[in-house]
């Protein structure tokens, strides 16, 4: 309980990165953009994707450049979400307070935090927030000019169902409690990762708050592979889950507005023609409201752990 003129617990803000097969933009781009943070996070994790690189680049790079960090290889299923699952799941054992006091930075290994990232964000801290939202800036091209994209200042089912309302990996800044008790990131989905985390963390009444500045570049470059590609296998899969999963929640008109746009954006056709929809009981429909209770949460306590929410 917050208790207004009594010391609140110190936070413990965590920083972490998924990586494969990028270690140029490593070295060059998201690895020195954590260096160069005003505000010095307390723990910094790297996961590798591919467990079988022993020793691998990435790995002596952030040794190197972090000799007080974590590297470690993803135990869990293979694809982001794993690596993601693995940092965590390393938090919770290892965590040094109460895990409601620590707070999770993620960044893409292709993106930058500016300087003031990690500063702006723990600046925004309360006992009443769950969840701060910066600002992304949006490159699509390292010789032209950038987007300022809008910062949402609540999360809503409605904007998460049809689109992304930018929120992704770079700029989430969440509490651990929070992402456990959403159920982490679903590792059956190969994209649309975040937003799926971003709708059981509005069903569980995540509180938000923006911080009104842009502190992360988001790197889109064309002519590079990237999940998000329009021609990228793993996003159409991705999109093929979310709409398996989530079709169901969607009105009429989310579900057109989540076509058209999967479509117009990533060149993506949902394989049936018409709205898709679930037989059920009427006792067991779905609703926005009750979409955490019927999907498969993951499970990441271990018994001798002494941190539970």
């Amino acid at each position: 309980m917050f208790i207004p003129g009594i010391q609140q617990p110190a936070v413990h803000i965590a920083v972490l990165v998924a990586t494969k097969n990028r270690n140029d933009l490593l070295r060059h781009r998201s690895l020195p953009s954590i260096l160069n943070q005003s505000l010095v996070p307390d723990t910094v994790v790297l996961v590798e994707d591919d467990r079988f690189l022993r020793p691998s680049v990435s790995q002596l790079l952030f040794e190197e450049l972090f000799p007080h960090g974590h590297y470690l290889t993803n135990q869990r299923t293979p694809g982001a979400a794993g690596a993601w699952n693995t940092g965590l799941d390393f938090l919770l054992r290892n965590a040094s307070c109460d895990v409601h006091n620590v707070w999770v930075a993620i960044l893409d290994d292709d993106d930058y935090w500016e300087p003031s990232h990690l500063s702006v964000c723990a600046g925004k801290i309360s006992a009443s927030q769950d969840m701060v939202v910066s600002g992304l800036i949006r490159v699509e091209d390292v010789d032209d000019d950038v987007v300022h994209q809008s910062i949402p200042a609540r999360l809503t089912a409605d904007a998460l169902l049809v689109g992304n309302p930018h929120i992704q990996g770079s700029n989430l800044f969440v509490r651990l409690s929070s992402i456990l008790q959403a159920g982490l990131f679903d590792e059956q989905l190969s994209s649309c990762t975040d937003r799926d985390l971003c709708l059981r963390l509005c069903n569980i009444d995540t509180q938000v708050v923006s911080t009104g500045i842009h502190t992360v570049r988001h790197y889109a470059e064309a002519g590079r592979p990237r999940l998000s590609s329009p021609a990228s296998k793993e996003k159409h899969q991705g999109l093929e889950r979310f709409y398996q999963k989530y079709g169901p929640l969607m009105n009429a008109a989310q579900q057109e507005a989540f076509l058209d746009r999967a479509y117009q954006l990533f060149d993506w056709r949902f394989e049936n023609e018409g709205p898709i929809s679930v037989q059920m009981p009427e006792r067991e429909k779905l609703t926005p409201e009750t979409i955490g209770f019927h999907l498969v949460l993951l499970s990441m306590y271990s018994a001798n752990c002494p941190h539970r929410i």
